[in-house]
């Protein structure tokens, strides 16, 4: 495993990040939790030691089985759970008052077992109208407080990141990053750059669409909220699918599973500290840590961004 430290070396996450949201048995169809729970200890054993997970995950469930999984190790890994999104009349919302902030920090505490969380995150911009100077103190009190170690952020932009940083430090940025969902690299890629804040990147794997486990587009159920994702559709799918026969080629060359050319291109980019990923079982695991095998590798690196260029990019879902 390779570990990049963070935090000026306080935090040292693998450069692959467990995503727990299918834990939660929410919003991706069917989930087996035991065997997930399974991945999370195989994870254990590979040296991955960060877990990204957030009290929005099946209303807290993810955590739970979380914490059943990672046993007393939970007191040694690095959990990076969230803050601040709830259910408002039915849909998730963000809500940084300072109350609410408290209240969803002591909550998370109380059903991971922790005295102190040690990465913090945002889970993304306030919808209630509170200001950024109110949420960030209050997140700077908690840590004070010693209630959490680190704060972090998730889908912010430049503009908001400058303003959060002169109320408190903040060690990370989660955004979304892919071969295909490209968007960071601009201005963002840039800030983060040049104020050397460290970045996780999330949907690596386009919600399992750069796997390349899917020939045709797939029909999900509607249990799974990518059964209305239109990259799984149409001239979207197909695009990615121009893409992925390139990697198919690659893959045989290579001996490297396609995830893991996808994933392996992502952690090589400069800026990237962690790759958080989605596993629901240990086949999954390993195929994605394979990515660990093309890291280090330039001349593949160089091959793989030529082949994306050469198809590009689309701009996010909506």
């Amino acid at each position: 495993m390779i570990y990049q430290p963070i935090a000026e070396g306080q935090l040292q996450p693998s450069l692959i990040t467990f995503g727990c949201w299918p834990l939660g048995g929410e919003y991706w169809g069917e989930t087996d939790i035991p065997a997930m729970q399974r991945a999370i200890k195989a994870a254990l054993d590979v040296g991955i030691n960060c877990f990204d997970t957030a009290p929005l995950y099946g209303n807290g469930l993810a955590d739970l089985r979380l914490k059943e999984a990672l046993g007393s190790h939970r007191h040694s890994v690095i959990i990076a759970t969230k803050v601040g999104a709830r259910l408002i009349n039915g849909h998730a919302q963000s809500d940084l008052s300072a109350q609410f902030i408290r209240q969803d920090v002591e909550a998370s505490l109380q059903r991971l077992d922790l005295d102190s969380i040690p990465l913090l995150q945002v889970h993304w911009p306030c919808e209630q109208g509170t200001s950024i100077q109110e949420s960030f103190e209050a997140l700077a009190q908690l840590r004070t407080e010693g209630k959490i170690q680190h704060i972090g952020i998730c889908n912010y932009q430049a503009s908001d990141i400058q303003e959060i940083l002169k109320i408190t430090p903040i060690v990370s940025l989660q955004t979304p990053f892919s071969m295909i969902r490209r968007e960071f690299e601009g201005e963002l890629q840039d800030f983060c750059r040049a104020s050397q804040l460290p970045v996780f990147a999330y949907e690596g794997l386009c919600r399992g669409l750069l796997s390349g486990k899917y020939k045709r587009p797939p029909r999900f159920p509607g249990t799974d909220m990518r059964s209305s994702d239109p990259r799984f559709q149409k001239h979207w799918f197909w695009h990615t699918r121009n893409i992925l026969d390139s990697l198919e080629q690659l893959s045989v060359k290579t001996k490297i599973p396609i995830c893991g050319l996808s994933l392996g291109w992502l952690c090589a980019q400069k800026t990237i500290s962690s790759v958080v990923v989605g596993m629901k079982t240990e086949e999954q695991l390993f195929q994605n840590i394979s990515a660990l095998r093309v890291v280090n590798r330039a001349k593949l690196i160089t091959v793989l961004t030529k082949l994306i260029n050469i198809h590009g990019g689309y701009p996010s879902a909506t």
